[in-house]
């Protein structure tokens, strides 16, 4: 079990980095972790963490603004059962690290899906006050920090516990019929693009995300509906950056399977935008039927999870 200690100056103050010492004046009470809440659920075929997804997730940490923990691990172990564990980084070595009566502490947790893409960027003390994101549409974003003086009364500190943020829009699209009958009429949304954001830095300081440092086309899956079903969707939900993104889709209608029209929304030059905001569901819904206007209407979800609620906008093309 690696053991990190502190070397305190008399006026307690840390003067060196946690783990190059192994000299400590009294260990007290050993910092733990624990409690891991996500600000929202999640459902089936959701790209995004709930609370019972998370393992494991990256945490920094300083101490009187000295680095002692740099990337590490907290997760759940075989060797602690459902308990929490504070690791060293890719290892199980678990780390003892000990609070430090009336010091203050600052933990960063970062949950990223470990996929390349998302780093750490702008650090000071190993803190990370930024991180850089690349959208893939799959991998969730999630951070949260904790700023905490350790108590001088002799009471507990309590468990360090995250209650992550997410950080990303998700997005689902839905094509509704509207027809009647299973007419052999059946309808097929393609070419269905979303322009905006593809790479930007999310500021773990001020909790929000900067400008944009690239720009492009996110295509999704088309939506087939076949002749006398209700509706589909996507099957699965698309992460974004947050942003305001210019939408374009081609709505195909068939006849015994043969194309009979197909037709670009929104019309140029006409532009559709719509802004996305951090932590929001949204479904962006197309209702088409033979012989009457395509409606297209954004619903912003009541929560993360799932539900309906009033439309946002609404957009007849």
């Amino acid at each position: 079990m690696k053991k990190l200690f502190i070397m305190l100056a008399a006026a307690a103050t840390v003067v060196s980095c946690a783990k190059e010492q192994t000299i400590v004046a009294d260990q007290g009470e050993a910092i733990e972790f624990g409690n891991v809440f996500v600000d929202n659920a999640t459902r089936a075929n959701d790209p995004s963490y709930s609370a019972n997804d998370i393992t494991a997730f990256k945490v920094y940490g300083t101490v009187n603004n000295v680095n002692i923990l740099d990337g590490d691990d907290v997760k759940k172990t075989a060797n602690y059962g459902e308990a929490w564990s504070l690791t060293e980084a890719g290892t199980d070595t678990p780390i003892e690290l000990y609070w430090i009566p009336g010091a203050d502490y600052k933990f960063v947790g970062i949950v990223d899906g470990d996929k390349e893409g998302v780093t750490k960027t702008n650090v000071e003390n190993k803190m990370p006050l930024s991180v850089e994101y690349t959208a893939d549409g799959v991998t969730d974003l999630l951070c949260q920090t904790i700023t905490k003086t350790a108590k001088t009364d002799g009471t507990a500190n309590g468990l360090v516990a995250f209650n992550f943020n997410h950080l990303l829009s998700k997005v689902n699209f839905t094509v509704k019929n509207n027809s009647t009958e299973a007419d052999g009429h059946s309808f097929v949304v393609k070419n269905i693009t979303f322009n905006g954001a593809t790479k930007a830095t999310y500021d773990v300081v001020n909790k929000e995300w900067k400008t944009a440092s690239a720009t492009g086309d996110t295509a999704l899956t088309q939506i087939a509906v076949a002749s006398g079903a209700a509706s589909a969707d996507l099957g699965t939900e698309v992460l974004f950056i947050p942003g305001e993104y210019s939408i374009s889709f081609t709505v195909d209608i068939l006849y015994n399977g043969n194309v009979i029209t197909s037709t670009n929304y929104p019309a140029s030059p006409t532009t559709y935008t719509h802004t996305l905001v951090a932590g929001n569901a949204y479904n962006f819904n197309v209702a088409v039927s033979v012989g009457e206007l395509i409606e297209f209407t954004v619903t912003k979800q009541p929560s993360w999870a799932d539900g309906d609620g009033a439309d946002d906008t609404t957009l007849t093309l």
